[in-house]
């Protein structure tokens, strides 16, 4: 990350990333059929609708930083969309919800990257707590997604 970037700049960005993942998922609910799928797709977008809130609060004030981090979530990477072939989402034909599944789960670990470098170069800051908070919620995404993929495409397949 460049080293004259300011906080505003990368809650900017922040909101970016949450928008487009909030857009994927909104639209692929109308590209799948299985009411389950539209489900799992809806909390998807509802989640990306809360990051971008509490970064929205953030711009307005940086004190709700300190608020935002307190409770800091252990989860476990599973890795499941990491060693899988990327999928591109550019026809209505290619939100086959396999498909959809490790597109959001690969977007969701590029999230997560990018809030978690942000908590490593902000450290133990107030800032860094926050970053490191969001990262925590991205790889809980990414977990569920990736739980959702064993279950759909695994063991249904």
């Amino acid at each position: 990350m460049n080293s004259t970037w300011t906080l505003d700049m990368v809650i900017n960005r922040a909101l970016n990333m949450e928008e487009q993942s909030y857009k994927l998922y909104t639209g692929a609910i109308e590209k799948v059929e299985a009411p389950e799928a539209k489900a799992f797709l809806k909390e998807l977008a509802d989640w990306e609708l809360e990051h971008k809130a509490k970064l929205l609060a953030i711009k307005d004030d940086p004190q709700k930083m300190k608020e935002f981090s307190l409770h800091m979530p252990k989860v476990q990477d599973l890795k499941l969309v990491n060693y899988l072939e990327d999928v591109p989402l550019t026809d209505p034909s290619d939100y086959e919800y396999q498909k959809l599944l490790i597109y959001a789960g690969k977007r969701e670990q590029e999230t997560y990257e990018y809030y978690d470098d942000l908590a490593k170069k902000f450290g133990d800051s107030d800032v860094g707590k926050f970053f490191a908070r969001l990262a925590a919620e991205e790889l809980t995404h990414k977990n569920k997604i990736e739980k959702e993929y064993d279950q759909y495409v695994l063991e249904w397949g």
